[in-house]
């Protein structure tokens, strides 16, 4: 068995222990992984056409294994916006920067629906600030 294999049956073992919504950080925790990687773990899962139940996520509640559905959803990156690539991520922040502009936006509340870490934010904003400057456009950060 694959150490990808063993890692999505610890977390649906903890998930069907349970009938509350378990967090990112309690899985990450438990299994000793980062965040990141129980929300790649858990997308595997989700896309696994051979199991029948899903695992759920609410945002600000966690995870929760489903058996009622009848259908596996196609994708879930509507659902999990931190499924998206990194590409995918700078691209929807810069929508929604161009949006927006020219008023204010605080960059975490931006970046809140991807949970990443500022150090990704910085280095996105570096990305976003050289994609737009071919179209002589700038994005400034005050403190």
């Amino acid at each position: 068995m694959t150490v990808m294999e063993q890692r999505k049956r610890k977390i649906i073992h903890i998930l069907s222990n349970t009938r509350e919504f378990v967090t990112a950080d309690e899985l990450s925790a438990a299994l000793r992984l980062s965040t990141k990687s129980i929300y790649r773990i858990v997308k595997a899962i989700n896309e696994d056409a051979t199991i029948d139940y899903v695992i759920l996520s609410e945002k600000g509640k966690g995870y929760r294994l489903s058996f009622h559905h009848q259908e596996k959803p196609q994708s879930q990156k509507a659902e999990m916006p931190n499924a998206l690539t990194p590409v995918e991520r700078r691209n929807k922040v810069m929508e929604e920067l161009l949006l927006i502009s020219p008023k204010r936006k605080n960059i975490f509340s931006l970046y809140q629906p991807f949970y990443v870490s500022e150090t990704v934010i910085n280095s996105d904003e570096k990305l976003i600030s050289e994609a737009l400057q071919r179209f002589e456009l700038t994005v400034s950060r005050k403190k």
